[in-house]
């Protein structure tokens, strides 16, 4: 992955492509009892949407406590169709919103004036903390920690190659979901390559898309 700053148009063919990944991941678990082959296609969905997050987190959000708030409201909404739809851990919007908030905590902490110790220190607790607490979530502990890699890339290049590792973490054991996540990079780097004029949606659409297709989804397995 190459973490520069990326166009408000490479952002948003990210999140599209994102998106298409997403759906068609759990069209595979949801109607074609947990489909390898298309939920191998999917395992891109979660690392864009973490790039873009992160990504946006850093140099488009202004009011960066509203951006987590927004989350973490998310998140709750969202909980009772991905229970019904996949499993009973907590979603995807509850690890984003928990190392947004992580990140948020460590920034502030970074302005602070303070011994460079007790910075250290403080980085350390959050991040202990952060760990614990995405146990319960979602892509759990690797996922937490890949999306944390992901922000310092940003401040020191050499850390791209700590995201590749949580990366390959995130779907070891499989693959073919390996090498579905492994063209994440790909996709990233060559995003300005791609040259598709996608209008921008309204904030809350991808927020709301996120619950109300899991039970389109989940109507349509008992409907055809």
């Amino acid at each position: 992955m190459i973490f520069r700053k990326y166009s408000s148009q490479e952002i948003e063919t990210l999140k599209w492509i994102a998106i298409i990944s997403m759906v068609i991941d759990h069209i595979g678990f949801i109607m074609l009892g947990d489909n390898e082959v298309w939920r191998s296609i999917g395992r891109i969905a979660f690392p864009l949407f973490g790039f873009t997050m992160v990504h946006n987190f850093l140099f488009f959000t202004r009011d960066k406590k509203k951006y987590i708030n927004r989350l973490w409201l998310f998140a709750v909404i969202s909980q009772p169709a991905y229970t019904l739809t996949i499993k009973d851990d907590l979603n995807v919007f509850f690890i984003l919103a928990l190392s947004l908030s992580s990140i948020w905590l460590i920034q502030s902490i970074a302005k602070e004036e303070r011994r460079e110790r007790d910075k250290y220190i403080a980085y350390m607790v959050i991040t202990i903390l952060g760990t614990l607490m995405s146990l319960s979530t979602s892509y759990g502990i690797i996922g937490f920690l890949f999306l944390l890699s992901l922000y310092l890339g940003f401040h020191f290049k050499k850390v791209c190659i700590l995201s590749l590792v949580f990366l390959l973490l995130l779907n070891y054991g499989n693959i073919y979901y390996a090498i579905g996540a492994l063209l994440v990079p790909l996709i990233i780097h060559f995003s300005d390559k791609i040259n598709i004029e996608i209008p921008r949606r309204g904030k809350w659409f991808f927020y709301l898309f996120y619950p109300l297709h899991l039970l389109i989804i989940y109507a349509l397995h008992f409907i055809l």
